[in-house]
């Protein structure tokens, strides 16, 4: 199994990231990756091509755009989440101490890529 966490950032996502790997693990599960990638187009690829395996299950955090439909023979899950776009537009410009155009410029990818998870994956996002 693969469960993405993936969406607009600064909405949670490395928190809801951490709360799948706990409750997969408090279940017996094994997850993978052991420790998080700084880059994670090589570990979205290996878990696609991965073999399934009884218990075990790929985490991944993203906010790049998935394919519709992923190539891969895994059972997946898309957990997105969603944020009020001005608060998030907020906290990234604080975060990355960014100007009011930069700010808008990230709200507004922060909207397509929200648009883009709900339109593509249906039964598959929660």
């Amino acid at each position: 199994m693969i469960v993405f966490v993936a969406g607009m950032p600064r909405a949670g996502s490395m928190w809801t990231y951490n709360v799948v790997r706990s409750i997969f693990e408090s279940r017996g599960w094994s997850v993978l990756p052991k420790d998080v990638p700084v880059g994670e187009r090589a570990l979205i690829k290996e878990a696609l091509l991965s073999e399934q395996k009884e218990k075990q299950v790929y985490c991944i955090k993203t906010h790049l755009p998935l394919k519709s439909p992923l190539p891969t023979k895994h059972e997946v899950r898309i957990i997105s989440n969603i944020r009020d776009v001005r608060d998030a537009c907020l906290s990234f410009m604080r975060f990355m101490h960014a100007d009011y155009e930069s700010g808008v410029h990230a709200m507004m990818n922060m909207m397509k890529i929200t648009d883009y998870y709900s339109s593509q994956f249906g039964e598959d996002l929660l």
